[in-house]
Protein backbone atom coordinates (compact mmCIF):
# COMPACT_ATOMS: atom_id res chain seq x y z
CA UNK A 1 0.00 0.00 0.00
CA UNK A 2 1.41 3.19 -1.20
CA UNK A 3 2.46 5.66 1.78
CA UNK A 4 -0.13 8.96 2.02
CA UNK A 5 1.77 12.02 0.73
CA UNK A 6 1.90 15.28 3.42
CA UNK A 7 -0.93 17.54 2.59
CA UNK A 8 0.45 21.08 2.50
CA UNK A 9 -1.37 24.45 1.94
CA UNK A 10 0.30 27.19 0.54
CA UNK A 11 -0.80 30.89 1.79
CA UNK A 12 0.61 33.79 -0.35
CA UNK A 13 -0.98 37.03 -1.61
CA UNK A 14 0.79 36.37 -5.08
CA UNK A 15 -1.10 33.63 -6.93
CA UNK A 16 2.57 33.73 -8.98
CA UNK A 17 4.76 33.19 -6.27
CA UNK A 18 2.60 30.63 -4.74
CA UNK A 19 2.73 28.15 -8.07
CA UNK A 20 6.60 28.34 -8.08
CA UNK A 21 6.12 27.36 -4.14
CA UNK A 22 4.20 24.53 -5.36
CA UNK A 23 6.81 23.40 -7.44
CA UNK A 24 9.53 23.65 -5.31
CA UNK A 25 7.31 21.47 -3.26
CA UNK A 26 6.03 18.63 -5.78
CA UNK A 27 7.23 16.13 -3.57
CA UNK A 28 3.97 16.56 -1.78
CA UNK A 29 0.35 17.03 -1.83
CA UNK A 30 -0.39 20.44 -2.77
CA UNK A 31 -4.33 20.65 -1.47
CA UNK A 32 -4.46 24.41 -2.03
CA UNK A 33 -3.60 27.96 -2.79
CA UNK A 34 -5.06 30.38 -0.71
CA UNK A 35 -4.33 34.07 -1.80
CA UNK A 36 -5.60 35.56 1.28
CA UNK A 37 -6.88 34.91 5.13
CA UNK A 38 -10.02 34.32 4.44
CA UNK A 39 -9.41 31.76 1.44
CA UNK A 40 -6.70 30.18 4.34
CA UNK A 41 -9.09 29.72 6.65
CA UNK A 42 -11.85 28.08 4.42
CA UNK A 43 -8.81 25.61 2.96
CA UNK A 44 -7.50 25.09 6.09
CA UNK A 45 -11.25 23.86 7.32
CA UNK A 46 -12.05 22.23 4.03
CA UNK A 47 -8.60 20.48 2.84
CA UNK A 48 -7.77 20.06 6.25
CA UNK A 49 -4.06 20.54 5.17
CA UNK A 50 -0.78 18.79 7.12
CA UNK A 51 1.29 21.40 6.62
CA UNK A 52 0.48 25.10 6.08
CA UNK A 53 3.61 27.35 4.41
CA UNK A 54 2.43 30.72 5.04
CA UNK A 55 4.18 34.45 3.38
CA UNK A 56 4.02 37.12 6.34
CA UNK A 57 2.38 39.75 3.76
CA UNK A 58 -1.37 38.98 3.13
CA UNK A 59 -3.88 41.82 2.40
CA UNK A 60 -6.72 41.31 5.01
CA UNK A 61 -5.01 39.53 7.99
CA UNK A 62 -1.87 40.13 9.90
CA UNK A 63 0.14 36.76 9.55
CA UNK A 64 -0.06 36.26 13.66
CA UNK A 65 -3.48 36.93 13.92
CA UNK A 66 -4.21 34.58 10.97
CA UNK A 67 -1.84 32.24 12.71
CA UNK A 68 -4.18 32.68 15.86
CA UNK A 69 -7.05 32.27 13.90
CA UNK A 70 -6.15 28.89 12.13
CA UNK A 71 -4.26 27.22 15.15
CA UNK A 72 -8.06 28.26 16.76
CA UNK A 73 -9.82 25.95 14.34
CA UNK A 74 -7.63 22.96 14.58
CA UNK A 75 -4.13 22.21 14.92
CA UNK A 76 -1.56 22.05 12.25
CA UNK A 77 2.29 22.98 11.80
CA UNK A 78 2.53 26.83 9.99
CA UNK A 79 5.72 27.22 8.67
CA UNK A 80 6.52 31.39 7.81
CA UNK A 81 7.86 31.42 4.08
CA UNK A 82 8.54 35.15 3.59
CA UNK A 83 11.16 37.47 3.18
CA UNK A 84 12.49 39.16 6.17
CA UNK A 85 14.63 42.17 4.39
CA UNK A 86 13.34 44.94 7.45
CA UNK A 87 12.93 45.17 10.62
CA UNK A 88 8.89 45.72 9.95
CA UNK A 89 9.09 42.26 8.13
CA UNK A 90 11.32 40.93 10.86
CA UNK A 91 9.44 41.69 13.63
CA UNK A 92 6.13 40.47 11.93
CA UNK A 93 8.19 36.96 11.51
CA UNK A 94 8.43 37.04 15.39
CA UNK A 95 4.79 37.65 16.32
CA UNK A 96 3.65 35.01 13.69
CA UNK A 97 6.14 32.87 15.26
CA UNK A 98 5.00 33.42 18.86
CA UNK A 99 1.56 32.86 17.66
CA UNK A 100 2.47 29.41 17.12
CA UNK A 101 3.86 28.89 14.06
CA UNK A 102 7.00 26.90 14.19
CA UNK A 103 9.81 28.06 12.17
CA UNK A 104 10.45 30.55 8.94
CA UNK A 105 12.49 30.24 5.27
CA UNK A 106 13.22 32.79 3.63
CA UNK A 107 11.29 32.87 0.72
CA UNK A 108 13.68 34.13 -1.98
CA UNK A 109 16.18 31.60 -1.57
CA UNK A 110 13.32 28.92 -1.54
CA UNK A 111 12.13 29.98 -4.99
CA UNK A 112 16.33 30.58 -6.62
CA UNK A 113 16.78 26.86 -7.43
CA UNK A 114 14.30 24.12 -6.20
CA UNK A 115 17.64 22.45 -4.85
CA UNK A 116 19.11 25.24 -3.02
CA UNK A 117 19.81 24.84 0.67
CA UNK A 118 16.67 26.88 1.90
CA UNK A 119 14.25 24.83 -0.16
CA UNK A 120 16.23 21.72 1.12
CA UNK A 121 15.45 23.46 4.49
CA UNK A 122 11.49 24.05 3.89
CA UNK A 123 11.36 19.96 2.52
CA UNK A 124 13.03 18.67 5.76
CA UNK A 125 11.09 21.18 8.13
CA UNK A 126 8.00 19.88 6.31
CA UNK A 127 8.82 16.20 6.57
CA UNK A 128 9.53 16.56 10.47
CA UNK A 129 6.79 18.77 11.18
CA UNK A 130 3.98 16.74 9.53
CA UNK A 131 2.33 14.02 11.56
CA UNK A 132 3.79 10.31 10.99
CA UNK A 133 0.98 9.10 8.36
CA UNK A 134 -0.26 5.75 9.02
CA UNK A 135 -2.78 4.92 6.19
CA UNK A 136 -4.46 2.09 8.00
CA UNK A 137 -5.02 4.15 10.87
CA UNK A 138 -6.18 6.84 8.80
CA UNK A 139 -9.03 4.42 6.82
CA UNK A 140 -9.99 3.37 10.17
CA UNK A 141 -10.71 6.87 11.45
CA UNK A 142 -12.21 7.79 8.28
CA UNK A 143 -15.04 4.45 8.42
CA UNK A 144 -15.35 5.33 12.42
CA UNK A 145 -17.17 8.74 11.37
Amino acid sequence: MAERKIRVLIVDESRHMAEQLAQVLERFKIVGIATDGKEALYLNTKQKPDVIAMDINLADLDSAELTRQILAERPVTIIMVCDMGSPELQASVTKALRAGACNSVAKSRVLSYPSSPAAQKLVGLIQASAPRINPKKDAVEALSY
